[in-house]
Parts: C-alpha cells; sequence; structure tokens
C-alpha cells in the first residue's frame, strides 16, 4: 500500500502532471482563502498582553523559531508558550517537551496521557500561533491549521531553506497549510516570490522575505568555541529518509552504509571518527516502505555500538554536530546551506539539476561524489593534500551570509509587536 502511495504521489508532483496541480491548487487555494477570510477579522485581541504560542513536534526543527521565541520573551507585556506535541499519530512519548523544557519556560506537553486528550490550545487565548512544520495530516485535528486559524492568527516560518525550483516549494506551502497562515515569514527569494504569485494581490494576509532565522543560530555558532580535546578526525554523514521517486530525492544510505563501515574498520582508519545522522523519520520510513525490517535495524545498531570510532549522533542540536565536524557528506538536505555557512567542507551526494540561484551557487562550493569508494579515497585525498576548495567556498559563504546588523529573530518580534499594537 505505501509503495502505491509513492507511486500516486510521484505522478502527481511529476512535471507531466503541473497542469493538474496547478487547477487543484487554484480550488484548494480558493476555498482556504474563503475560510480564513470569514474568520480573520472577526478575532479578538488580548487586551492587556500580546500571547503567542509556538508548536514544536521535533526538537531538531526548533532552530526555526529559537531566535524569534528569545526576542518575544524579551518584550515586555507579552506571554509566550512553546506547546509541544509528539510525533503524531505517536501519542506514546513526546521528546520535544523532554527537549523544550531544559531550558525554556512556559512549555506545555500538549497530550494528557491521563485523561487521554490533547491541551485545548485555544484556552491559552493566544493572539499568533507560528508553525513551522506545514503538514497538516501530522497533527491532530483540533491543530490543524484549518481549525486554529478560526480564532488566532497563525504565523508560519519554515523549517527548512528551500534552494530549490518546483515541487519542494509546493511542499513547503502546500494548500492545506498556506492559505490559512496571517503571517508567512519567507526563507528566501524563491520562496518569497512562490508565495507572493499565490498571493497575488491579497490584503488579508502578509508575507514577509527578511531573513531566515536559523541564521541568527549559524552566526552565533560561528563565534563560539568547537568541541574541546577532539582527537579523531570527525566525519558527519547525514542521509536522506526518502528513497529516489517522483517526489523525492535518494539516499545514499543503502549504497554506503556498509562500504562506510568496513572503511572505518581497518585499523589504518582507527583514528577517523563517523558520526551517522539520520533524519528522525528515516528509519520509521524504511520500516514503513519494507525496505528495511526491525530485525535489519536493530542488527546495524548492534553492529554499530561494538564500533568505537563510529556512532549515530545523539546531539539534539544537527548544528552542533555540523560545526564540530571536520568534513561532512550529505544527500540532498535543507541543512546544506547551514554546514556551508559553516565553512564546513562537504561532499555533495545528491542532483543539482532543480537548484535555484542560491542552490547553483551553493553547489560551486562542494565537492561532489556519489561512489563510496570514491568518497572513501577523498577522505585520505583530503588529510593529505587538505581542503582544495577553501577559497572558493569562502568566497561563495561571503556571498551568500546575511549582513542583518541586527537578528532576524528580533526583526520578526517587532513586526509582530507592530502588528498586534496596530490592530
Amino acid at each position: 500500500m505505501s509503495t502505491l502511495k509513492n507511486i500516486i504521489k510521484g505522478l502527481y508532483y511529476s512535471e507531466m502532471a503541473k497542469p493538474i496541480r496547478q487547477v487543484h491548487y487554484m480550488i484548494s487555494y480558493q476555498k482556504g482563502t474563503k475560510n480564513y477570510a470569514e474568520n480573520i477579522n472577526k478575532i479578538k485581541k488580548s487586551k492587556d498582553k500580546m500571547r503567542v504560542v509556538f508548536v514544536l513536534e521535533y526538537s531538531e526543527i526548533w532552530n526555526s523559531s529559537k531566535t524569534v521565541y528569545e526576542a518575544i520573551n524579551r518584550m515586555q507585556n507579552t506571554e509566550v508558550w512553546i506547546y509541544t506535541l509528539p510525533k503524531y499519530p505517536n501519542i506514546k512519548d513526546n521528546p520535544a517537551f523532554e527537549f523544550a523544557r531544559k531550558k525554556n519556560r512556559n512549555v506545555i506537553d500538549g497530550y494528557d496521557k491521563i485523561n487521554k486528550k490533547w491541551i485545548d490550545l485555544q484556552q491559552l487565548h493566544p493572539d499568533y500561533v507560528f508553525y513551522t512544520r506545514p503538514y497538516a495530516k501530522e497533527y491532530p485535528e483540533q491543530l490543524r491549521p484549518a481549525v486554529v486559524s478560526r480564532y488566532t492568527r497563525i504565523c508560519y516560518i519554515p523549517y527548512g531553506y528551500e534552494f530549490v525550483k518546483g515541487y519542494h516549494l509546493e511542499i513547503e506551502y502546500n494548500m492545506n497549510f498556506f492559505p490559512y497562515c496571517y503571517m508567512t515569514f519567507c526563507d528566501g527569494d524563491s520562496s518569497y516570490e512562490y508565495c507572493k504569485k499565490l498571493a497575488r494581490n491579497e490584503t488579508l494576509r502578509k508575507i514577509y522575505n527578511i531573513g531566515y532565522p536559523r541564521f541568527d543560530v549559524v552566526n552565533r555558532l560561528k563565534t563560539s568555541e568547537n568541541a574541546q580535546g577532539k582527537e579523531k578526525f570527525t566525519i558527519l554523514w547525514t542521509p536522506r529518509w526518502s528513497v529516489e521517486s517522483l517526489a523525492n530525492d535518494g539516499t545514499s544510505f543503502f549504497e554506503f552504509i556498509n562500504p562506510f563501515l568496513n572503511f572505518f574498520e581497518m585499523p589504518r582508519n582507527k583514528n577517523l571518527f563517523l558520526v551517522i545522522r539520520p533524519h528522525p523519520l528515516m528509519f520509521e520510513n524504511f520500516l514503513k516502505l519494507g525496505v528495511m525490517s526491525k530485525i535489519d535495524v536493530a542488527n546495524l545498531r548492534h553492529r554499530i555500538d561494538l564500533m568505537k570510532n563510529v556512532s549515530f549522533d545523539d546531539c539534539e542540536n544537527y548544528l552542533i554536530s555540523g560545526r564540530n565536524a571536520d568534513l561532512i557528506i550529505s544527500d540532498f538536505s535543507s541543512m546544506l546551506i547551514e554546514f556551508l555557512l559553516l565553512d564546513k567542507p562537504i561532499i555533495y551526494c545528491g542532483k543539482s539539476d532543480n537548484f535555484d540561484i542560491v542552490g547553483k551557487k551553493m553547489d560551486e562550493g562542494f565537492y561532489h561524489l556519489n561512489k563510496s569508494h570514491d568518497i572513501c579515497k577523498m577522505i585520505v585525498d583530503y588529510l593529505n593534500n587538505g581542503d582544495t576548495i577553501k577559497q572558493k567556498r569562502e568566497q561563495i559563504i561571503g556571498e551568500l551570509s546575511t549582513r542583518n546588523e541586527e537578528e532576524i529573530g528580533n526583526i520578526i518580534a517587532n513586526i509582530l509587536r507592530m502588528d498586534f499594537e496596530e490592530r
């Protein structure tokens, strides 16, 4: 059944089906906008203070909201919550809650296990609710944008930076989500142009292109210290979660995993360390597709547990892992631009034919290899000859880096405050 769904999804997002998608989008957008327009001007703001909620399902995507949350928290006459939820529909554990409450206040565990019900978001009387994942089906009914937009104003900061054209933008600004957003803070020019084209001359929603808050976190890390006492040359590998299809880029995981483990098991490579950071949904997706079994996953984890110089990444913040790496191997991922801005040498194993202007510029700063034996050989060459494209990469970083004197998170917080006061 999963295979059939992937085939249908692939056909739907193919270039051939683009005219059909556009008609579908237009109908869905008009329907969503009609419902949104009927409610937006009926929503009353709080009288005493501005109330803001950040919805968090995955700790890995908190960097999209982190500096915005911090900036609003510093403001007077505001009340801010982080509403965390389990990785729905799995409600057994809530890792996002455990993550968020370590360093933040007003953190809510969205699912009440004792009474077996969701905490009512509306009871917080929020003026604004921030989302970073635009997939309505990942939320219980009462937390889906079509419902939440009836009583508050939804703000959207994408969880990933898009440097591609085509269906990736269609997914990130999909019709079950985007029509219900009051404020959309686009990650870059391609997203902004796409959203403005969708919204045309509407006045009921606001679309901004002021910079990407994740880059605030990148800039902070640039000035912080790397891991101390690191003895081994560290390589970070970030395999993609999806198999090759018309709707998704493929993963290098199955082709690379055994050759990489064999390479790092060699006695001569004992001073190298491999950190594997799969997408949070990778193994779950592989199990669902039937390309791995639970026994396969358990055997792999056992083999890696026995190795002294290979591990799965357990760091909650992928940027820390990126900063501490000496070399990064990556499939297609929105993290690529953040790793690049950290001035890390990257071996890119994915496709680049749909890259936009930013993506093409980034691509010039990558090493390009897609065979495991070539990558292993390059690791040895890199150790002997150094980073041969470092100068080129640093030039590209200079061209791509934002030069805001103020953090993007602070700018967004001020936009929110101004909007609240003008209502």
